[in-house]
């Protein structure tokens, strides 16, 4: 459909049978050495295969990969707290090389995503927001995962600190994206139920129009529809939806039909 997806990776905890939430240390068990690290590869083979299978024709359909996402937390067994820096960029570098030079798949874009409520709005830097970056060369997307300032309520600031730190967080991927030569991308947020009705418009959309000069985000991925409590998207007659056709109308959006196939080869651009 020209459509462009990106794929998040829940594994399980290999050396519990646990599920990803399972905060049991696993990552030294999984690398090189480790007394798991034969059933990791195993499963990057599995991974690798449905992979490669994801074609048009002869054509690989590229994909935004995001594994490891919000390691900055403590909420999964790669996480902070649940390993070493050392040991999650070991993790990283690991994968990414198994699946270029192993499985030689190169249809990838590396996405590396850490959580903003783990940053220190107070204190926000570089150093803040690149701990366990894994280098240059293995990531291809400076993306952030921000829940809390977009509309949460009952948070613990104002909704006119969270826009603050929406924007400012938002700033700084921009920032570090073009130091870097990446692209920067806002790769998931949402307020569940989405309850407010211009949340689309005024929470995500008005912000990052009004620091324009500031803010470069190629995409905002909200997370998934379950079913009519647990979603992120409106539905039909949803309160949200009248928003959602403004943001989609917006002229800073686009949509799939407003794309004209990504994927297709740009014969002037390539002379």
């Amino acid at each position: 459909r020209g459509g462009v997806n990106s794929f998040s990776w829940h594994i399980d905890n290999l050396t519990t049978g646990g599920n990803s939430w399972d905060k049991t240390s696993s990552v030294s068990d999984i690398l090189p050495g480790g007394i798991k690290h034969k059933e990791f590869v195993e499963q990057l083979d599995l991974l690798a295969q449905m992979l490669k299978s994801l074609k048009v024709g002869f054509t690989n359909i590229p994909i935004v990969f995001r594994p490891w996402h919000e390691h900055n937390g403590d909420w999964f067994w790669w996480g902070k707290g649940n390993c070493t820096k050392e040991e999650y960029i070991a993790l990283f570098r690991f994968t990414v090389d198994y699946l270029r030079v192993e499985k030689k798949i190169h249809h990838l874009l590396y996405a590396f995503s850490p959580d903003r409520s783990r940053l220190k709005m107070d204190s926000l830097s570089e150093a803040n927001y690149l701990y366990g970056y894994p280098g240059d060369n293995y990531v291809d997307i400076i993306g952030l995962d921000n829940y809390g300032d977009v509309g949460r309520v009952g948070g613990l600031d104002s909704p006119e600190k969270q826009r603050d730190n929406f924007v400012n967080s938002l700033k700084l991927i921009t920032k570090i994206a073009r130091e870097k030569g990446k692209v920067a991308a806002l790769t998931e947020t949402g307020l569940e139920g989405v309850t407010q009705p211009d949340w689309f418009t005024n929470i995500v959309l008005n912000p990052i129009i009004e620091n324009d000069s500031d803010i470069d985000i190629a995409w905002v991925l909200v997370w998934r529809n379950a079913n009519t409590k647990h979603h992120y998207a409106p539905y039909k007659g949803h309160v949200s939806a009248e928003d959602f056709k403004m943001f989609e109308q917006n002229k800073n959006t686009f949509f799939e039909k407003d794309i004209n196939n990504p994927y297709k080869r740009n014969k002037a651009l390539s002379r």
